[in-house]
């Protein structure tokens, strides 16, 4: 009881593929509908992470697995690798821009060590770009 089933089946695949799950886990229950979501994309190509976020995850990650986004078809395949849900766009939208500056990139670092390690993330160090901005 207090699980349901009704997460869609795109979510699903795409979690267990990425975190190669053995069986199925389902979401808590609750009655609250989240409608807008952060997510981050690995990209099998270039080693690097892309962070944007949607009010419709399933047509949004199938736009970037088909190819379908500018920002992202040249740098498939991609794994989705991190969700967060939201009720106001406006936190979504400042969650997004969190994870783009440098503090968000080291919170990323923090939370998602060990799939970074195990994805093979060729991380760019803040410092390293600090340095390359000032000469």
């Amino acid at each position: 009881r207090g699980v349901t089933r009704d997460v869609p089946e795109v979510k699903r695949k795409v979690l267990y593929q990425v975190l190669g799950f053995e069986k199925e886990y389902y979401f808590s229950a609750m009655n609250v509908s989240l409608p807008y979501c952060v997510y981050v994309l690995f990209s099998e190509l270039d080693k690097k992470l892309y962070v944007g976020y949607t009010n419709c995850i399933d047509r949004r990650i199938k736009e970037h697995f088909n190819g379908e986004s500018k920002s992202t078809k040249h740098r498939r395949p991609l794994k989705l690798i991190f969700l967060e849900y939201y009720l106001f766009k406006e936190d979504a939208k400042y969650r997004e821009l969190y994870f783009k500056s440098s503090k968000g990139k080291r919170m990323l670092k923090l939370m998602l060590a060990n799939t970074f390690d195990k994805l093979g993330y060729k991380s760019v160090d803040v410092e390293d770009l600090d340095h390359n901005l000032n000469n």
